[in-house]
């Protein structure tokens, strides 16, 4: 299921620089990174869901995990999900029975992950490594989308479900492939075609299962109306998850829906025919190709199609003029009154990160006023001072939401894990204490309760209505008197209304409103006789005014394309709203007048689902191994230190709830004979701290002379001698994630075995004796990283904070004297400005600095020079990019200089170009955005003097020698397979300093992956 728009619930921090969660800046400076690798690996290849493109959470692996097996499912629950997990369970079973009689049954059976772990709706699903599904027990209380529904978690179940129906299947030779190379993620076509058909496929079974959702709705018409009326309407290119023209890739959901909505009511059995081709197309992505044949009409003819009949409907249609008065909308929600001429809201712009802004209704000159960390509502207390509710993290996997109260600039957080949203506030005059009523959110559903607030401190949680997976709260409002509460309520089956509940009891006073339709943000009217609201039952948002007297509805606003919020005016001549347009929500205006007789009649579908729920025997304990085991391997090729080829495969496994996750790569040279491997292992039982294990063994040559020949210009080979290292690394990592920050320390300890062999064996008899002997090097490391940066949603760089990370390390050669041991040490820190000048994202000033040191005994030197980015793995064994460099500098050789003790630093003013926003054809590559770089780059690597040949520094003592170079870079912000951010960096460096370590003279043309830091 999809997230809200731009919703603030994802991270809005970039990771720390910790070995264990490596973000793209952070250093390689030790062993310990050596794990990072391994850990790393496993993170990027099997924990991240690569099927369907939808924003993923990791549930806490370190719950005691139930299991219930049915006839296709095996559901796993976390503690007190019991019944919700009987409820998926039984939905699952259905919607597979009706699914498989529109489409191809998968290979089952498929494992449904239910928890309970984040305080936001979604959920997602894989094919890779096999067919798995995890939903999170939070209801539908805010989104708009997802607001029509006869039960949230038919819907959910439903939408997740069709996506292992769709993209399990594969036929032809990519069925042929999966016979040899398992579930190899490569070899499913359905991950080759674009997010929105992904999706579209899944929100269209997602309706016909349920008889609800959001085709069966009214915001995915809405989004699409406002972009034909606004003329932004995409080519069908230009719609992906990456676009930066709609909040959150909803867009991907509703033109996705939709368009897959209009080809499938063109023919009967088109769906599963489309499907079927696409399943067994050598080329998956000639969408165009399958969709004639299927639908008799292509996707890009079907979209211009369907974009004028939207077109013409929305024309045909009056509407209530309603005055915006933002310029931007993106996100923007919780609308109040601060007197009569301002507004406050919450809003996301995409160009700054969410935040409460102040807008002047004459002239409508906003203000920023604070940052958030969700799109909740802001209360404004007498004394100037705020309450409100945000979401953060309480452990490394949990996410919850709680009250705060800021005054004078110092913010408080009133619960710890709560679990709250969308509060009110009641302050009596001339009381210290305020009544504040929310939302609390329980497993599988919501409720209203209530609290006090005074001074600093909340009291007890009080609960105002029951619990019952059949019936959610939300928004609700206290009355002008603080008498009563007015709150929206839906009821299974889809009956909506407004409720009026006394704020003491919570005993229900009065309903208005009720129809099968989304009826949802309820405000008092000056008086407390009246309460607007806003509902979709003609088809389109709009506001509506509900007497209380009678019950008396009348339609008081409408829009060509939906009206989403209704607050009226402290004088009561004017409503506040949300108006939908071509770039989002936009803060408007609208004149309150007498309106229209309305009623409860709704033009949207009824639904046809009843509960269903899995009885029997009890749920046994969980058991990861079954799903821990390999599906698939992926063959490897490399090459030796002398280019020799080596040959193996690659394979990795998780269980579905992210306890366990290994990966393996295993090699072997014939030249040399030589088995080769890299294992890694990651525990998350404990929830804190992460365990890691790796180990390697890989090989070194070096070739060997005749003594005699020594000095010659043809000196004369006699042999190899090959050095074999095999290294054990463990680390516990500690993690402390939040929104706005994150940190870790790890802690490991390392063991390395070294032995040697010669080629012919009979020279190491004749060669030093050490070569006959084998070596072990103990070592320790510890490693720490904090970040605290921002990432808005156009942003082309971190934002606003800095990057610490650190590491030190400690070996020892076992058969040395005592005291004979290396050190090192590494960090680096990085700055970054946001410049608010013109373009579609901010202007950053970016600095970065790194210092290295190690003493004599260090058995590795510092390199400087070389472009620093990341790598792209195009097929295994094929890698572009060069990776991360500490001491890089641009225009120079990545080994231009080494040593033990090492400096560098980095200057870059980061600017906007422009928003490409579309695809290459039909091909996975999706273009985002531009921007350009200037640089300067300075670093150098020397050993001191006085120092002794080593390892680190084979000719002793070196100048320390300053390589520096400045230049620029257009930078390309792309999605490869429509989704899978990158950046493509094409730049030109001239040496200004060192440049005898370079044999050119003139600037050097280099390409890179990845930001540089």
């Amino acid at each position: 299921m999809a997230m809200p728009p731009a919703s603030p619930l994802r991270p809005r921090s970039a990771p720390p620089a910790s070995p264990l969660t490596r973000p793209p800046h952070a250093p390689s400076a030790s062993r310990g990174s050596r794990l990072a690798r391994g850990l790393l690996a496993i993170l990027a290849l099997v924990l991240a869901p690569l099927t369907p493109r939808e924003i993923v959470a990791q549930v806490d692996p370190s719950l005691s995990w139930r299991t219930l097996r049915t006839e296709h499912f095996r559901v796993h629950f976390s503690p007190g999900l019991d019944s919700v997990a009987r409820r998926a369970a039984g939905s699952a079973e259905r919607a597979w029975g009706r699914l498989a009689a529109e489409l191809h049954e998968p290979r089952g059976p498929v494992d449904l992950v239910v928890a309970d772990n984040v305080d936001y709706t979604n959920g997602n699903a894989t094919v890779f490594p096999s067919n798995r599904i995890t939903i999170f027990a939070r209801p539908v209380v805010d989104a708009s989308s997802l607001r029509f529904l006869d039960d949230w978690i038919d819907l959910a179940v439903s939408h997740e479900l069709t996506h292992i129906f769709h993209l399990d299947r594969s036929r032809g030779w990519w069925r042929l492939g999966q016979y040899v190379f398992g579930r190899n993620p490569f070899l499913f076509p359905g991950l080759y075609t674009p997010s929105w058909l992904d999706e579209g496929v899944a929100v269209y079974f997602e309706t016909k299962l349920t008889g609800a959702g959001r085709i069966a709705g009214t915001d995915h018409y809405s989004i699409v109306r406002a972009q034909v009326l606004d003329g932004v309407a995409p080519a069908l290119t230009a719609i992906s998850q990456a676009t930066p023209r709609w909040p959150g890739g909803n867009q991907v959901y509703a033109y996705g829906s939709l368009l897959v909505d209009y080809e499938a009511r063109r023919r009967a059995g088109g769906m599963r025919d489309f499907i079927e081709r696409t399943a067994g197309r050598t080329i998956p992505f000639l969408l165009n190709t399958n969709a004639r044949a299927a639908f008799g009409m292509g996707f890009d003819s079907a979209l211009v199609a369907f974009t004028d009949s939207v077109r013409r409907a929305a024309l045909a249609v009056g509407a209530t003029t309603a005055h915006d008065l933002t310029a931007t909308g993106w996100s923007t929600e919780r609308l109040r009154w601060l007197d009569a001429g301002h507004l406050r809201y919450a809003n996301d712009d995409a160009r700054d990160v969410t935040a409460l802004r102040d807008v002047d209704v004459t002239d409508g000159a906003t203000r920023w006023v604070e940052r958030r960390n969700s799109l909740d509502v802001t209360t404004t207390l007498r004394d100037g001072a705020r309450l409100f509710t945000q979401l953060d993290f309480i452990d490394p996997y949990t996410l919850r939401g709680d009250l705060y109260l800021e005054r004078g600039g110092e913010t408080t957080r009133l619960t710890d894990g709560a679990r709250l949203t969308q509060a009110d506030v009641f302050q009596p005059a001339g009381a210290r204490a305020s009544a504040v009523v929310a939302v609390q959110l329980e497993p599988g559903t919501a409720r209203l309760v209530r609290l006090n607030v005074e001074g600093g401190r909340a009291g007890p949680v009080e609960r105002l209505t029951a619990a019952s997976i059949d019936t959610l709260w939300s928004e609700p409002r206290w009355s002008h008197d603080g008498t009563r509460i007015a709150a929206a309520r839906w009821r299974r089956g889809g009956t909506q209304d407004i409720v009026v509940l006394d704020a003491v009891t919570g005993r229900i006073v009065q309903s208005v409103g009720a129809s099968r339709a989304v009826v949802v943000s309820p405000a008092w009217s000056a008086g407390d006789t009246a309460i607007f609201f806003t509902s979709d039952r003609s088809g389109r948002s709009a506001l509506y005014r509900a007497s209380l007297a009678n019950g008396a509805l009348s339609l008081v606003a409408s829009s060509a394309t939906a009206l989403i919020e209704s607050e009226p005016s402290p004088d009561g001549t004017r409503l506040a709203t949300t108006q939908l347009r071509g770039d989002g929500a936009h803060v408007a205006i609208v004149p309150l007048g007498a309106g229209t007789r309305a009623d409860s009649t709704s033009v949207l579908p009824a639904g046809h689902n009843d509960p269903v729920v899995v009885a029997g025997d009890s749920a046994r304990a969980y058991r990861p191994w079954r799903t821990l085991l390999p599906t698939y391997w992926l063959p490897a090729y490399q090459q030796t230190d002398d280019a020799k080829p080596m040959y193996g495969f690659i394979t990795s496994g998780t269980d579905v709830v992210g306890r366990h996750a290994w990966t393996l790569q295993t090699t072997y040279s014939p030249d040399h004979q030589e088995p080769s491997y890299d294992f890694s292992y990651a525990y998350a039982g404990l929830k804190n701290p992460l365990l890691g294990v790796a180990s390697t063994e890989e090989w070194d040559h070096f070739a060997l002379f005749d003594p005699k020949s020594a000095g010659s210009s043809n000196p004369v080979r006699v042999g190899t001698l090959a050095r074999r290292k095999v290294i054990t690394d463990l680390a516990l990592t500690l993690q402390r994630p939040r929104l706005r920050s994150n940190s870790s320390l790890s802690v490991g300890a390392e063991f390395e075995y070294r032995d040697f062999r010669t080629d012919p064996s009979a020279l190491i008899a004749r060669m030093d004796p050490g070569y006959s002997r084998s070596y072990t090097y103990p070592a320790f490391f510890v490693s720490a990283g904090f970040s605290n940066v921002k990432f808005p949603a156009l942003a082309i760089s971190y934002e606003d904070g800095v990057q610490l990370a650190a590491s030190a390390r400690t070996r020892w050669r076992s058969d040395s004297a005592s005291g004979t041991h290396s050190n090192s040490v590494v960090a680096v820190a990085s700055a970054f400005k946001a410049l608010d000048f013109a373009g579609f994202a901010h202007h950053v000033i970016a600095v970065r600095a790194a210092a290295g040191w190690e003493n004599s005994n260090a058995p590795t030197d510092f390199n400087a020079g070389g472009t620093s980015g990341s790598q792209l793995s195009v097929i295994p064994g094929v890698v572009l990019g060069d990776g991360r460099r500490t001491f890089g500098v641009r225009g120079f050789a990545g080994d231009a200089q080494y040593g033990s003790q090492a400096l560098g630093g980095s200057f870059e003013y980061r600017a906007p170009l422009g928003l490409p926003n579309g695809g290459l054809w039909n091909t996975p590559l999706f273009f985002r955005s531009l921007s350009a770089i200037a640089f300067a780059d300075a670093a150098t690597a020397w050993c001191p003097a006085g120092t002794a040949p080593s390892a680190a520094c084979p000719l002793g003592p070196t100048p320390r020698d300053w390589l520096a170079s400045a230049g620029a870079e257009l930078d390309l912000d792309a999605a490869l397979e429509y989704d899978v951010p990158y950046r493509f960096r094409l730049g030109v460096a001239q040496p200004v300093a060192g440049r005898k370590y370079t044999g050119a003279t003139g600037p050097a043309l280099f390409f890179a992956l990845g930001l540089s830091f």
